[in-house]
């Protein structure tokens, strides 16, 4: 295990965003937010839980929710399976990216309601129907394209946001009960 390293209140690296040791024992981060040390590597990373405003102003701009570091996407719709700086895997579990899914198609839901009323407002009463249409149609087919990495990025600060406050976790996810009840069915056979 790695040692962890504080950094003492008005020092130089406390005033760059060091770690403090609060009164109480605890440890914060530089904005005061709680720190929490993971023992995944022989080393010890520093994950600070962000604000979930933080976590979204880092993933509009595709950067690392937790740490605020880029990188997170090799071309524009593969996106790496970890982050570069502090190791975060995105995904958490199979079907992770439909709330993802779920976030592009609502954004590109209301890009098309507003194109079509700001179109309908600004050539009333002569309304160009098939131009708003046409260009309706590629604005959906476009804006999803676009769209995907902020929604990846912002869906993963929101996630853990709420994650954070639950205390399930992916591992502890029960098992379906179809697998529970047949696995059951199994134990009481007759002889």
């Amino acid at each position: 295990m790695g040692a962890l390293f504080v950094s003492p209140p008005g020092s130089a690296s406390d005033r760059l965003g060091g770690v403090r040791r609060q009164p109480g024992g605890g440890l914060s981060g530089p904005h005061g937010h709680g720190v929490t040390v993971s023992r995944g590597s022989m080393l010890g990373t520093m994950e600070e839980s962000p604000t979930l405003s933080t976590g979204l102003r880092r993933g509009a701009v595709l950067r690392c929710p937790r740490c605020g570091s880029g990188g997170l996407f090799r071309h524009w719709t593969a996106m790496a399976d970890d982050c570069p700086g502090c190791g975060l895997h995105f995904e958490q579990e199979q079907g992770y990216w439909l709330g993802s899914v779920m976030v592009n198609t609502g954004l590109t839901q209301g890009l098309f309601l507003a194109f079509f009323v700001v179109g309908m407002i600004v050539t009333w009463p002569d309304v160009p129907w098939t131009a708003l249409l046409v260009g309706g149609v590629a604005l959906t087919l476009l804006a999803p394209v676009f769209l995907h990495p902020f929604t990846r990025t912002l869906w993963v600060a929101t996630e853990r946001h709420v994650r954070r406050w639950s205390d399930v976790t992916p591992s502890r996810y029960p098992r379906p009960i179809q697998d529970r009840i047949s696995n059951e069915s199994t134990d009481d056979t007759v002889a």
